[in-house]
């Protein structure tokens, strides 16, 4: 009796080795920040936690099979319930290690909510990355849970312990447990059962308590701004569209034909004589959403001020300073990335988004743009009746991925094929077109700034399979930017058209917007930004733009940045294992790496090294990418 119990034991620590082995093995070959290299002492203590909650959830689970055992003595249901555990166990497991695989980065709590609210771009997602080899993983990973369950089972009876005893482990339990799942900072890296618990358990306290984790803005108030009447602003912000679907003039090597992407927008360079200002090389300051566009509402610099997030001004809290009427119309649902927290505040007057328009998605987590923009326009309707000035902002998403046509439109099944992606641009294309022709037939668009960009590019699937999050490469930083300014704007400031076409061929990005319609709207005072108003002129050199995705309020697996100064680009980012160094004037695909190249090298490590010091996050991004980072350990360094 004794030596079965003895077994039963070991029989429960053998899946915890196994999986920690495998689960480590699993981590050593990626190049995230999952990776152990890019663990500090922090991460060690985390990860080891959760191994031992990872160990006493396989006591408990082989306990309560063998406590099943004895009550229940028939094999057929036993088999049945280690079966079924079995099944529960080894999914959870497998599609933890295959979204790690494909995301870099261990399933969050948000991917929990992701699951609940698009089971069928779930499925899709699953369809389209799973394959021969993810079943094989699951079958095996089944084989040796069931296999390990099964021998635990019919080890010896459960060891009676002290009351004493027991009290001591479930006080250890938890303590344990609270921090694995409930302690900010204790989340990640963790083994893939206590990850799995941690993700259910943060998925539960925020569906419960609302409980989030972005800072609260502080915005400092504002000098007061004269009762003079302003002009309008409306930004038109698109979701995952890349430049060439919409500028011809834009060549990403692709293939795309802007003129059938995008039949009004294609057409708008041809238009400068009615205020039309398009921005060729206009760049994304980040490849996420979540804090990509932060940086066009606030103006943000993710490399800066940890603080900044929390104490910027956004595109509203600029139009209430003049009085302007404010409001937001977006088809994504802001609480996704938390954006309902942190922007949707006083500043805004009427703000709708995702679930207020509809019950239920139409594409990812946004509903159809055609509600959105007709609920726009009746409101911009009731704002001319009443002759207020307004500054406001209507979001798309129809061409995230996987992409939304209009209702009753049939598209391919694949989660990200060029048809569908072509078929979605088009149809926001249309309602780009739309709220045009609403704005001057109200009367009201020679007195309207109109700004228009995107939150990041996209890959085209299978064309492009590498992930997007890390991915610094120019067909998804360079995204569709272009201005309509009145025409009677231009005649009263004859500087400005000279300044926008001065930028028309240079280096511009999202976190010029803020700063842009500080000046438009004569704000006296106003706060600073890093990004530089387009109605200035260009300087006679051209100032190095940067971007990247993991900040003070967003971290990602893909950790990296990138810089742009004129023609040369860098890149920093986990994936590649190397800086890169490219050419855009000569090689546009970015395909040859001239890091070895040191008349090229030398110029762009000192415009890195200033804005490394200029940037308390970029300092800290450099510190995790070690090596990659040239100006922060790193051999490559002049």
């Amino acid at each position: 009796m004794q030596c079965r119990m003895k077994r039963g034991v070991v029989w429960s620590w053998i899946p915890i080795a196994v999986m920690v082995a495998v689960d480590v093995l699993l981590r050593l070959l990626t190049t995230t920040t999952e990776h152990p290299r890019a663990w500090f002492g922090k991460e060690w203590l985390v990860y080891s936690v959760g191994v031992l909650w990872a160990g006493w959830s396989w006591l408990r689970v082989g306990r309560w099979l063998q406590l099943y055992r004895l009550r229940q003595p028939d094999r057929i249901r036993l088999k049945v319930v280690v079966g079924l555990t079995t099944l529960f166990f080894s999914t959870l497991i497998t599609t933890s290690w295959i979204y790690r695989g494909f995301m870099g980065q261990s399933p969050s709590w948000q991917a929990i909510q992701f699951l609940v609210r698009e089971p069928r771009h779930t499925v899709e997602l699953a369809k389209a990355f799973g394959g021969l080899p993810q079943l094989l993983a699951l079958t095996a990973v089944a084989s040796f849970v069931g296999f390990v369950l099964w021998k635990r089972a019919l080890s010896g009876p459960p060891q009676s312990r002290p009351g004493w005893r027991r009290g001591l482990d479930c006080t250890g339990l938890l303590i344990v447990t609270s921090l694995v799942a409930l302690v900010p900072g204790m989340q990640s890296p963790l083994p893939v059962e206590a990850n799995t618990w941690a993700a259910a358990a943060q998925f539960g306290l925020a569906k419960i308590t609302t409980e989030r984790h972005l800072v609260s803005p502080i915005r400092p108030p504002m000098q007061a701004q004269s009762t003079e009447r302003r002009p309008n602003v409306l930004l038109l912000l698109g979701e995952s569209l890349s430049a060439d679907a919409v500028f011809p003039q834009v060549d990403l090597a692709r293939n795309i034909d802007a003129k059938t992407w995008a039949p009004f927008q294609s057409q708008l360079p041809q238009r400068r004589a009615e205020g039309y200002f398009p921005m060729f090389r206009g760049r994304a300051n980040s490849t996420a959403t979540e804090s990509s566009v932060p940086t066009i509402l606030s103006g943000v610099d993710l490399s800066g001020a940890s603080e900044a997030y929390g104490t910027v001004e956004s595109i509203w809290s600029l139009g209430k300073s003049v009085g302007a009427s404010t409001f937001l119309f977006a088809a994504p649902g802001y609480n996704w990335s938390h954006f309902d927290e942190y922007f949707l505040d006083k500043n805004v007057d009427v703000a709708k988004t995702g679930l207020d328009f509809a019950e239920s998605y139409s594409n990812d987590t946004g509903v159809d743009d055609g509600v959105v923009v007709q609920v726009a326009i009746e409101h911009l309707r009731q704002l001319a009746k009443q002759d207020k000035p307004f500054v406001g902002v209507i979001h798309f998403n129809a061409t995230h991925i996987p992409g939304f046509a209009g209702p009753g439109v049939k598209l391919p099944k694949s989660g990200s094929s060029r048809e569908r992606a072509t078929a979605a641009s088009r149809y926001v294309d249309r309602l780009h077109e739309k709220l045009v022709k609403e704005l001057q037939s109200l009367g009201v668009l020679e007195n309207t700034l109109l700004l228009a960009t995107a939150d990041h590019g996209e890959y085209i699937f299978p064309q492009e399979s590498q992930s997007r999050l890390g991915n610094f490469h120019d067909y998804i930083l360079r995204v569709p930017y272009w201005l309509r300014v009145p025409v009677t704007a231009l005649d009263a400031h004859p500087g400005w058209s000279a300044a926008l076409d001065g930028w028309r061929d240079r280096n511009v990005q999202n976190m010029d917007i803020l700063p842009t319609v500080v000046q438009w709207l004569r704000i006296e005072g106003g706060p600073a930004f890093a990004g530089r108003s387009l109605f200035g002129a260009p300087p006679s050199r051209p100032v190095a733009l940067r971007g990247q995705s993991t900040c003070a309020f967003r971290q990602w697996g893909e950790d990296g940045f990138y810089v742009v100064d004129d023609q040369l680009k860098f890149i920093a980012e986990t994936r590649s294992g190397q800086p890169l160094l490219f050419d855009l004037a000569t090689d546009p695909g970015e395909q040859k790496n001239i890091w070895s190249d040191a008349k090229r090298r030398v110029p762009m490590v000192a415009h890195i090294r200033r804005l490394v010091n200029e940037g308390e996050e970029l300092g800290r991004l450099c510190e995790r990418l070690g090596e990659l980072c040239p100006v922060v350990g790193s051999p490559a360094a002049p």
